[in-house]
């Protein structure tokens, strides 16, 4: 429920099923498919008596203040692994401090000597935070959606992922107060798997939620075969 009073209902419309895994570097992203997607509707009561029994009706959401987050969890989408301790080697040769003279070269140390490092890498790459869309699904209907397109995970294995609703209505009071922008829903997905380059299987042809979206100028990959 935000400031204003909304109740919305927020679920996950498409969910992950696998991806290729991608690695330490900066450029190989392999994005989850098929992208996660998300619906948000506001539930509207006939009365102000909403908890004695009445039904709410769904209505499309027009909100400019709703963001969505994700997060990457483990299987059981209790435990957040959303970070990872990397090691970065670094090779020493000839070129790094190569000598100047034979003598020189013989007090130096080996030509070839590793220098590891360990540094935090964030686990699941990808833009973490997405604003609603207006579309219409792969039946017509009209809503309000949250898509993520270019989600990757760096390491095999079994996850999740979560996504938390919030409102940024009110956040530049909320920032002077020192409060954080308000939660009002969340979701997990079901679990996904992550696989190496030599066992993943393939990426899926696209679902028609995919496809309808990619018709109306939403930028996403479509896949036919």
């Amino acid at each position: 429920q935000t400031t204003s009073g909304k109740q919305y209902s927020f679920t996950v419309r498409q969910q992950p099923v696998h991806a290729r895994m991608c690695g330490f570097g900066e450029k190989d992203r392999r994005p989850i498919d098929p992208p996660p997607i998300l619906e948000c509707v506001c539930l509207n009561y006939p009365s102000e008596q909403a908890d004695q029994g009445s039904q709410p009706r769904p209505t499309r959401v027009k909100d400019p203040y709703l963001s969505v987050h994700v997060m990457l969890l483990d299987e059981t989408g209790r435990e957040e692994c959303g970070l990872i301790l990397s090691s970065s080697s670094r090779k020493q040769s000839e070129r790094h401090g190569q000598p100047s003279s034979p003598e020189a070269g013989r007090t130096s140390p080996p030509a070839h000597r590793t220098a590891s490092t360990q540094k935090v890498t964030r686990v699941l790459m990808g833009s973490l935070v997405t604003n609603s869309i207006q579309l219409e699904d792969d039946q017509g209907v009209e809503g309000s959606f949250f898509i993520f397109p270019d989600l990757s995970v760096r390491t095999e294995g079994r996850y999740t992922l979560k996504f938390t609703l919030f409102s940024l209505e009110g956040l530049s009071l909320a920032a002077a107060s020192g409060t954080r922008a308000n939660c009002i829903a969340e979701a997990v997905s079901e679990p996904f798997t992550v696989y190496t380059a030599k066992k993943f299987p393939g990426m899926l042809r696209s679902t028609e939620l995919t496809k309808a979206f990619a018709r109306q100028g939403y930028k996403v990959q479509v896949r036919n075969d």
